[in-house]
């Protein structure tokens, strides 16, 4: 699946306990996992940049309807959204 469906960030957890990845998906992605198409696997993976995320503690996930709307939500909580994810 193209990244025109999912979007990542990652950053620094509020109570500085870690780092916190944000995974936002779009109802076209959501179908496409519940489809199985292609392999007939039912995942998406994220691939970090170089060796990796380091001292994750936690992982967010959400939906929208849209790339658009998922930066948007991510703008909201004062996280810098990369037009690369």
């Amino acid at each position: 699946m193209k990244n025109d469906h999912l979007i990542w960030a990652y950053a620094e957890r509020d109570d500085g306990k870690g780092q916190v990845v944000i995974i936002g998906l779009t109802d076209e992605g959501l179908e496409f996992l519940r489809a199985g198409v292609g392999t007939g696997k039912k995942t998406l993976l994220v691939n970090p940049p170089g060796k990796g995320f380091a001292n994750v503690t936690q992982i967010v996930f959400f939906n929208e309807k849209d790339k658009a709307t998922l930066k948007q939500r991510l703008r909201e909580s004062g996280v810098v959204v990369s037009e690369a994810h």
